[in-house]
C-alpha cells in the first residue's frame, strides 16, 4: 500500500496540482474534525502546527489525507472496542423491545448520545439528542426529573461507546430505570423502522 501511495506522489508531481490544492484542502477541512475525535479515543492529539505543515505541499497534503483516510476508516475502524454484551444497572433491549416500549410507555425518554450531525440525519422518533461527553447532571434532570423514569439511551451500535458511557454516568447520578438499545442505530436502520429526519 505504501508502494502505491509513493507510486501516487510521483504521478501527481507531474500533473498540475493547484486543483489539487483547493480540493485537498477542502477535504482536510471537512476531515479534520472527525480525525480529531477519532484520535482522542486513542490518547493522540492534533496540534495546529501539525495542520499547517500538511497544507503547505498540495501533494504531500493529498497523500497524508489519502494514508490518514485509510488509517482512521481501516486501522480504527476495525480496532474500535466492542460495548460490553452487559452493564450493570442497565436493561439491555432489542430493536423490536422498544418499538414495543415506545408505544406502551409514555413516561419513557430516549436520549440519542450521538453527534447532533448523525442525529440530523436520521433518529428513532420522540429521542433527544445529548452528546455523552456533554451530558451533565442538570441536562438530563430537566429531561427526566423523576430518577425511577423509564430511561432509554442508544447510540451507533455495538461499535459504539457513547451510550454505555452515558449510562453509566446516569447510574451514578441515580437514575434507576435504565434501558440500553445496545444494537442502537445500525440495528434500527437494519431492520427498516421508522426514521425521522431533521
Amino acid at each position: 500500500m505504501l508502494y502505491a501511495i509513493i507510486n501516487l506522489i510521483y504521478i501527481l508531481q507531474a500533473l498540475d496540482t493547484s486543483y489539487i490544492n483547493e480540493s485537498c484542502m477542502l477535504l482536510w477541512q471537512g476531515y479534520q474534525h472527525i480525525l480529531t475525535d477519532e484520535f482522542a479515543r486513542y490518547g493522540i492529539g492534533m496540534k495546529d502546527k501539525t495542520v499547517a505543515s500538511l497544507a503547505s505541499n498540495s501533494v504531500v497534503n493529498f497523500a497524508v489525507f489519502l494514508l490518514l483516510l485509510i488509517f482512521t476508516n481501516g486501522i480504527l475502524a476495525s480496532d474500535k472496542p466492542f460495548a460490553p454484551t452487559e452493564l450493570d444497572g442497565a436493561v439491555i433491549v432489542s430493536a423490536e423491545e422498544v418499538v414495543n416500549m415506545i408505544l406502551n410507555n409514555k413516561q419513557l425518554t430516549i436520549i440519542d448520545s450521538r453527534k447532533r450531525t448523525e442525529y440530523v440525519k436520521g433518529h428513532i422518533e420522540g429521542a433527544i439528542n445529548l452528546l455523552n461527553t456533554e451530558m451533565k447532571p442538570d441536562d438530563l434532570e430537566s429531561l427526566v426529573p423523576d430518577k425511577s423514569n423509564a430511561l432509554l439511551f442508544y447510540c451507533n451500535g455495538i461499535r459504539c461507546l457513547r451510550s454505555s458511557n452515558a449510562i453509566s454516568e446516569s447510574i451514578k447520578w441515580g437514575y434507576t430505570n435504565i434501558y440500553w438499545f445496545r444494537g442502537g442505530w445500525s440495528e434500527w436502520t437494519e431492520k427498516k423502522l421508522p426514521v425521522i429526519v431533521e
